[in-house]
């Protein structure tokens, strides 16, 4: 089991308030996509300190194009992630060891 994997079973990455909408939790979903597609899309080893965001923002838009497939609004992952770049930035910190939870 990877780093991200295991912070997203134990529930430790960061999350916006989650707003029920006609029933379904919107914002769960989106969290859980987003908690998905980085686990499936970022590589837990060989990351450094991030000087600067232009990784985060390349991956942001990436998973931005397969929520927007999936049917999640970039809403939706704003009111679960909070900013997807920063919470991108977030991880990559984690994976380089800057950041213990």
């Amino acid at each position: 089991m990877n780093l991200i994997t295991e912070l997203i079973e134990q529930d430790s990455l960061p999350s916006a308030k989650s707003v029920p909408f006609k029933g379904i939790d919107m914002t769960k979903d989106a969290k859980q996509f987003v908690d998905r597609w980085i686990d499936e899309n970022i590589d837990p080893t060989g990351y450094t300190p991030v000087a600067d965001a232009s990784e985060a923002e390349r991956l942001a838009r990436a998973c931005w194009v397969e929520a927007d497939k999936a049917g999640i609004s970039r809403d939706a992952i704003e009111d679960s992630v909070g900013n997807l770049v920063v919470y991108i930035e977030l991880v990559q910190e984690i994976l380089a060891g800057g950041l213990s939870l």
